[in-house]
């Protein structure tokens, strides 16, 4: 697996459903009693108008993104996490049976958090 691969996958697996999964639980709650805040941002949502709706899922989108784009430039060493004066760098390798390992945020080259706004 390479960076780019990784980036794609995680786009696919995690950034995207991230935000149609809130959409759909905010349309349609699931469970028996969903929360309150829940039911609250349902009844809401669902009295908006079309173009609304859009624009709301359009925001929910772009949170998923940058929120990923922020852990990726953690992941990257291009925005530091500091604790008790601590200082390192992240290493995500990749490992499979029978293969290299591979070093998914190297410390040169295309950075994780580039790779996603490119594609």
């Amino acid at each position: 697996m390479s960076p780019t691969e990784f980036v794609e996958c995680i786009k696919t697996e995690v950034r995207d459903p991230a935000s149609s999964d809130t959409i759909a639980q905010i349309s349609n709650p699931s469970g028996r009693r969903p929360a309150e805040k829940i039911r609250q941002l349902s009844a809401w949502f669902n009295q908006l108008s079309e173009e609304d709706k859009q624009a709301v899922t359009e925001v929910a989108a772009m949170a998923s993104h940058n929120a990923l784009f922020g852990l990726f430039c953690v992941l990257d060493g291009v925005r530091p996490i500091q604790e008790d004066n601590l200082t390192g760098e992240f290493q995500l390798i990749f490992v499979a049976q029978d293969k290299p390992t591979v070093r998914l945020n190297p410390a040169t080259g295309d950075t994780l958090h580039d790779i996603l706004n490119a594609s």
